[in-house]
């Protein structure tokens, strides 16, 4: 899906960056944004990632949400939060998908917070929706390699047709 873009905010943990490179390689997705990472793309990021370096390599480093805006293009931005509440008008997302109008030419940017506290309300106001995940259990929180996951899910099952070819540099033997 070249038309969607992985953004993580203030993320902590170089082995969830990773993680979540292999997840993108998963689903054909190219794009790994960090704004205001809080940690080195060292090892331990590279080990997460196992097969699914590629997007880890070419990921774009932001030191702040004004340098992200001057960089990218204007697009459709989702962010993720288990909270609810006025400030965070939240639908479940494949509840989103189906009313919202996905412009495949344009990006489309999936927004995740830190770890620990998720996205700010600095971060909400630079998102145009937010969704979250209908979660059966009463544990609501997620791992961030684990959201990005099953949004990335929701999005094939919803556009299936939209996905990218795997390309053969992209595929690889298992370790």
């Amino acid at each position: 899906m070249n038309a969607i873009n992985i953004v993580l905010v203030k993320t902590k943990y170089p082995r969830n960056i990773g993680m979540v490179s292999r997840i993108m390689c998963n689903f054909a997705i190219e794009k790994l944004i960090l704004v205001e990472p809080q940690c080195e793309l060292n090892e331990e990021a590279k080990q997460g990632a196992a097969q699914g370096q590629k997007p880890l390599e070419n990921a774009t480093i932001y030191s702040s949400w004004d340098e992200f805006y001057g960089n990218e293009t204007d697009g459709l931005r989702i962010g993720f939060s288990r909270r609810q509440g006025k400030r965070r008008a939240s639908i479940p997302l494949p509840d989103l998908l189906k009313e919202e109008v996905i412009d495949f030419k344009k990006p489309i940017y999936l927004i995740f917070g830190a770890e620990d506290h998720g996205l700010s309300a600095e971060d909400l106001e630079m998102v145009h929706r937010m969704a979250y995940f209908e979660l059966p259990g009463d544990l609501q929180s997620m791992n961030l390699s684990h959201s990005v996951l099953v949004a990335a899910q929701a999005f094939f099952n919803a556009f299936g047709s939209k996905q990218a070819e795997p390309t053969t540099d992209s595929i690889q033997d298992p370790e």
